[in-house]
């Protein structure tokens, strides 16, 4: 894609990058097309609070999440990111070791799978 604003009318790259074009795809669902808008910020493509607890409130709402809704994506968070996308979409993500962040554990080509499905 040229630039970010081209989702969704154009599909992501799946190269495992969760860089500020998947951040403002799952923004851009999160806002416009789940739950009346999850998240009401502009979307930037920056990953912060505000983008991690609209998709904890995503996910608690679909019942994958159970952890306390913080902002705080962790371990909890990304498993239940996973689950969903695997339940619903049959989108495999890795599982990795540790859970910390999607650009480093595998689960960046999910997300990216699953922005482009549901565009």
């Amino acid at each position: 894609m040229a630039s970010m604003k081209d989702y969704p009318a154009k599909a992501l790259i799946v190269d495992g990058n969760f860089g500020a074009y998947t951040i403002y795809a799952l923004q851009y669902n999160l806002k416009y097309n789940w739950d009346g808008g999850l998240y009401r910020r502009e979307n930037d493509g920056k990953w912060g609070y505000y983008t991690a607890l609209a998709l904890q409130n995503f996910l608690k709402n679909r019942g994958h999440y159970k952890g306390k809704l913080d902002g705080d994506a962790k371990g909890m968070t990304w498993t239940a990111v996973s689950d969903y996308i695997y339940a619903k979409h049959g989108i495999i993500a890795n599982q990795p070791d540790s859970w910390t962040w999607p650009a480093t554990n595998g689960l960046g080509p999910g997300i990216q799978k699953w922005m482009n499905k549901v565009r």
